[in-house]
């Protein structure tokens, strides 16, 4: 008995370890499912959500051993990455902010896949005008978020696709305020 009950202890810690998270939800098998929503007490339609999300998010992981070797370019070099690495619907997006004069660090799905979120050195909190964030709510269902540092949006409520993410990042890209000035 304190065997099984040590073994359910740790399984239980293991199922809020973000890799295996990620992992049942992009491949597991239903019973896995039904364990993680139990675990996290998550209903059945949060977790078609998360797996759409995860899936999605895994869709857009790129396999590095596959790439071929080259010179980074002038500006993967100012970026500090190549461009195949930064997450496709976000890429238009990173250069816009770098032209802008904000240092991006982080940039694509979160570890669930669920939110999306892009990172830049600094405390300054970007505002938007109201009729960018209405125009997002509106069309997309998504809510535009903007702390200190960071700025995003979370897509769980909906099921956008790549296209629709990058489209997003567009407007929000283009909507930033300069300050390379």
């Amino acid at each position: 008995m304190p065997e099984e009950e040590a073994h359910r202890a740790a399984r239980a810690r293991e199922l809020h370890n973000e890799e295996v998270i990620s992992r049942i939800l992009v491949s597991g098998s239903q019973d896995e499912m039904r364990e993680l929503a139990a675990v996290h007490r998550l209903s059945s339609e949060k977790m078609e959500s998360l797996r759409y999300w995860a899936r999605l998010r895994f869709a857009t992981l790129v396999d590095r051993d596959s790439l071929v070797v080259r010179d980074m370019t002038p500006e993967e070099r100012q970026l500090g990455v190549r461009i195949e690495f930064i997450e496709p619907q976000v890429r238009y997006a990173v250069r816009v902010f770098r032209h802008k004069g904000y240092q991006t660090t982080y940039s694509g799905f979160d570890a669930l896949g669920s939110a999306q979120t892009l990172w830049f050195t600094g405390d300054k909190r970007i505002r938007f005008p109201q009729s960018v964030q209405h125009a997002l709510e509106t069309r997309w269902g998504v809510r535009l978020m903007s702390e200190p540092g960071k700025i995003g949006f979370d897509c769980l409520n909906t099921r956008l696709t790549l296209d629709d993410l990058c489209y997003i990042w567009h407007e929000i890209a283009d909507a930033l305020p300069d300050i390379s000035l």
